[in-house]
């Protein structure tokens, strides 16, 4: 599940290495598989002193206890606190999550007065917080499985069952009744292997090598499924803390050449790319701190192919994918191009680099953007061309794609529509530039949005009203890109995409209520993208109070400008997520 889902989009694991450390995990503590040698009980709480005193015994003579050593003998190895079986459980976290095909249950409703703690797995019940030998572990080890769980929602890695009996039914001095009903450990998938890999990365988080980067960015992509943000990005900014030393220690920023020349080397470049998509996604939606990564982007080496075990040729029928997925890194130096040209239009367009440009400077930088987009598409092999008229995609590789050209392009001409909308009627009545260029509440915007609209107002009528059609096209284009994949949308941030589709409501609203510009807006087009955003972002909201508050905002707009007629009020009923 996790290489049908993560790896195809994010391939900084080496596979082969992958599947070695499952089957590692797999020959020492599985039940009943020929590598797992049981251990004594006491040999597990007390270490080799426990077990030469167990055989002391036995050589006095003692039935009981000879008998009770052997029947501990059936109890299998804890699994050791080591990386290798972090990055197994953060794996198996993720591919259990991504599994699940319903919308994810958001935190157990007696639990919602804790609901933050809850969803940073601080609690594993309402007041049942078990012990550990490391601060995080203190917080997460889970207890046992509730008994209303079932088979399909029971998330208990199988580690857990190794636990001594003792520290399994252990409680801290808060609990006063055992809990009856389901843990956010029990409904939450993945939940509880993530859960044992915090207890490892406690021990970890100062860890600089390759693996600890590993670590944070799985962790990072965890919390994402979850939508939550912020905890999802301090995972990140550690993992490009590791990053970035691994880089200078291994003299991997120097641009001499072109690419890397051995495959450890290849996965930490991976890893820094990686790294820097994931933080950049978080950036462009929220002012959060970072690890700095995007200071060295210019300086970062481009990734090798990677081995042909990566594509799926290998794999059984049952878990190809289509061929979408045929040659991943093909998608993804997509995608890094994509990013690369977002980030220099973030610094361009709305950064201290406008402002020491002039205005026939800025003229120009805003019409390359647009051009080197198109350029790009119209250059993309067959694999990865796509008509404008095409359903979406049905691949999640091709959909990313497409979801993030669009974006890309809606970012580049959404100068020109915010003139149109806000300015251009005000200058058409004399009237300057800065005196009109205010937010909502009134105040000035910032000078780079300034600069901007000054230098739009050199250009042609014309050329603007093209440029902000071209930005309404691709707010509805990137809307539904990705409603063509099957079952649950599975993103590395599906908090940034809901909420970007949000955006694109708002500023489709904005345009259809305008009476200038409301002719580049379809009224059956918008009203449809509307109610299935409002769908998307209601489908959310267990698990994101952001979508919840979100699509609260877009239902009233709904009501504004189109009411709602008495067949279609099941738009707003809870579509049975609780």
């Amino acid at each position: 599940s996790y290489v049908k889902n993560m790896h195809i989009m994010h391939p900084f694991l080496d596979k082969p290495r992958l599947r070695k450390l499952f089957d590692t995990f797999s020959r020492r503590y599985s039940p009943g598989h020929p590598g797992a040698k049981p251990r004594s009980t006491f040999a597990v709480q007390s270490g080799g002193d426990g077990e030469r005193a167990a055989k002391r015994q036995r050589s006095n003579g003692s039935t009981s206890i000879a008998t009770s050593y052997e029947a501990s003998t059936s109890v299998r190895r804890i699994p050791e606190r080591s990386p290798g079986n972090a990055i197994v459980y953060l794996v198996l976290a993720l591919g259990k999550i991504c599994l699940h095909r319903d919308p994810l249950p958001g935190v157990v409703p007696d639990n919602k007065l804790n609901a933050n703690a809850a969803v940073t797995h601080q609690i594993t019940g309402s007041a049942n917080v078990l012990t550990g030998s490391s601060p995080i572990s203190a917080a997460v080890k889970p207890s046992p499985i509730s008994p209303k769980s079932t088979p399909a929602t029971q998330p208990t890695p199988p580690a857990e069952s190794v636990l001594p009996l003792q520290s399994r039914s252990r409680r801290s001095s808060m609990d006063g009744i055992p809990v009856a009903g389901p843990r956010n450990i029990d409904v939450i998938p993945g939940l509880a292997y993530y859960a044992k890999a915090v207890e490892v990365l406690g021990d970890q988080a100062d860890g600089n090598d390759l693996v600890h980067a590993q670590l944070f960015l799985l962790a990072g992509l965890y919390k994402g499924q979850l939508a939550r943000v912020k905890e999802s990005m301090s995972w990140f900014t550690m993992g490009g803390r590791a990053i970035m030393s691994l880089l200078e220690r291994y003299k991997l920023l120097q641009p001499e050449y072109w690419t890397t020349h051995s495959d450890r080397d290849n996965l930490m470049v991976l890893a820094a790319w990686t790294c820097l998509q994931l933080e950049s996604d978080i950036l462009a939606e929220m002012r959060l701190p970072d690890s700095g990564i995007q200071k060295i982007e210019n300086l970062l080496l481009m990734p090798r192919g990677i081995p042909l075990d990566e594509t799926y040729d290998g794999l059984d029928p049952d878990t190809r994918q289509d061929n979408d997925n045929d040659n991943i890194m093909l998608f993804y130096t997509a995608q890094l191009f994509l990013r690369r040209r977002l980030n220099q239009v973030h610094r361009e367009m709305y950064g201290p680099d406008c402002l020491d440009q002039s205005l026939d400077q800025v003229r120009e930088m805003l019409k390359g953007h647009e051009s080197i987009l198109s350029s790009w598409r119209h250059s993309l092999p067959p694999a990865l061309q796509w008509d404008d008229n095409d359903p979406p995609a049905t691949g999640i590789l091709n959909a990313r794609l497409r979801a993030k050209y669009w974006g890309a392009r809606y970012v580049v001409n959404r100068p020109f529509l915010d003139y149109a909308l806000h300015i251009m009627p005000h200058v058409k009545g004399g009237a300057n530039v800065k005196d009109v260029a205010r937010d909502v509440n009134g105040n000035p915007r910032d000078s780079a949005d300034i600069h901007l609209f000054e230098a739009i107002e050199g250009m042609g009528e014309s050329e603007i009203w093209q440029a902000s059609k071209r930005c309404i096209d691709a707010a509805m284009q990137s809307t539904v890109a990705l409603d063509g994949v099957p079952d649950r949308l599975i993103m590395t941030n599906i908090h940034g995409t809901a909420h970007a589709q949000f955006g694109n409501m708002l500023v489709l609203s904005a345009t259809y209520y305008n009476g200038w510009l409301s002719k580049l807006v379809d009224p059956d087009r918008f009203r449809k993208l509307l109610e299935r955003t409002i769908g998307f972002l209601r489908r959310l909201g267990p698990i994101s109070p952001t979508c919840k508050i979100d699509c609260s905002i877009l239902e009233k707009i709904h009501r504004h400008l189109f009411g709602v007629p008495q067949d279609e009020k099941y738009l707003y009923r809870n579509e049975g997520v609780e």
